[in-house]
């Protein structure tokens, strides 16, 4: 599955793929890849699966069965669900078929029960911490999502899947097993140490505070090369087109989708592991970064008046619990005025 299309996905869902085209996006949904796809974004599509058409490829799975099982699995996430005819359940083509069954490949094509996942979730505002079963333990921030098999593996890899971000402190195994964060960009490969992973805005950061990581891109397209990393030692930024790369302490390393390759630079850990100990440490950092906070972990919708404001700088530490200081610490910092109804937030000059 090496060159696989990633593009096939979207063409797939849009109920524009040959019959071929559809049984390699099956196929890649199989792999290691592809399953951490679904796991990532089982929720968004069912939740907008009310509306969607389901496009059906030959298989020998009961339609009754598995329409009552997405509903059922519905039901137990809290989403809604209505009376709809099996007929137009089925509907094989037409607009209305943007999300397609990605839910039942899930359930069904992978033997995936639900019940035998761990999934924690964390609201707007609050983070929360996880102890996995080997000891290693994970601080999971606000309106972020952790999950991992409930039948943890004493062998083989230790795998858990982020939405969101959070700071693992991962212990070593007597038997050297690996540990592996899966996010829908990169997959996070360690032994024992200290890291923090935000996957937000088709964006995946990775800052290691500790030990040695080994990152994977899971976007088909970079050239698998080893990394190219500059010989200036001083702090600052390069980017690679590489596929895979390795952390050292003290870096921080940007992927997006948009560049489909790593950037890194040298930062302070403290700053970006501050919200462990629920604070938040701006240092020389952007108007757009707080703002990007506010939506982010405290679910705020957020207007400037002046958006040419939002590289302006500042430098400041705040409790994390206490929104308005940070909001009068931006007012007081670009001489903006703050004005907030119900959860939408105004900065004006």
């Amino acid at each position: 599955m090496s060159t696989f299309d990633p593009s096939l996905v979207e063409k797939y869902l849009k109920n524009e793929c040959s019959k071929e085209e559809a049984k390699t996006v099956v196929a890649w949904f199989k792999t290691r890849e592809g399953q951490a796809y679904l796991r990532l974004n089982l929720d968004k599509h069912l939740e907008l699966a009310d509306d969607a058409g389901y496009l059906m490829l030959d298989h020998e799975i009961p339609s009754e069965e598995m329409f009552q099982r997405i509903s059922d699995l519905k039901i137990r996430k809290g989403y809604r669900v209505r009376a709809i005819a099996l007929s137009n359940w089925f509907k094989a083509a037409g607009s209305a078929a943007a999300i397609v069954f990605l839910a039942a490949i899930y359930i069904f094509l992978f033997n995936q029960d639900t019940k035998k996942l761990v999934d924690i979730g964390t609201p707007f505002g609050e983070t929360k911490a996880v102890e996995l079963p080997d000891g290693s333990t994970v601080t999971i921030n606000a309106n972020s999502r952790l999950s991992y098999a409930a039948n943890w593996q004493t062998e083989g890899d230790r795998e858990v899947w982020l939405d969101g971000e959070a700071f693992f402190s991962v212990t070593h195994t007597a038997d050297n097993q690996r540990f592996i964060v899966h996010t829908n960009q990169i997959d996070v490969e360690v032994l024992g140490t200290e890291f923090n992973v935000k996957n937000r805005r088709s964006k995946t950061e990775i800052m290691l505070a500790s030990g040695k990581v080994k990152l994977t891109a899971n976007i088909k397209e970079n050239v698998q090369e080893p990394a190219t990393r500059s010989h200036d030692d001083s702090p600052g930024s390069e980017t690679g087109t590489a596929r895979t790369m390795i952390m050292n302490p003290g870096e921080l390393v940007e992927f997006s989708e948009e560049t489909k390759g790593f950037k890194t630079k040298i930062v302070s850990p403290e700053k970006y592991a501050a919200w462990v100990d629920n604070e938040w440490v701006f240092d020389q950092s952007s108007l757009r970064e707080a703002i990007q906070i506010l939506e982010d972990y405290y679910g705020y919708e957020i207007t400037l008046t002046a958006p040419a404001m939002k590289d302006a700088i500042f430098t400041a530490r705040v409790a994390s619990h206490d929104v308005d200081v940070l909001l009068e610490i931006i007012a007081e910092s670009f001489e903006l005025k703050v004005s907030k109804k119900q959860n939408v937030i105004t900065l004006s000059n």
